[in-house]
């Protein structure tokens, strides 16, 4: 076991950055959701005009 010279345990240095990088990973994967979620709302959004001009054109044509 390491100790410092301020009698701190070496192995709770590993548990420390063990957890740092647990967080690291997740706030990676909220990222990744939030980028999925805004490419998703974007092409919903472009889904929806795209049925609004359909809709209008059908109009148009009393189809």
């Amino acid at each position: 076991m390491l100790v410092f010279l301020d009698g701190t345990v070496m192995k709770d240095y590993e548990k420390l950055a063990e957890l740092a990088d647990a967080v690291a990973g997740v706030n990676k994967n909220l990222q990744e959701i939030t980028y999925s979620s805004e490419n998703m709302s974007t092409e919903t959004k472009g889904v929806l005009q795209s049925i609004g001009k359909l809709q209008q054109n059908m109009r148009q044509f009393r189809v």
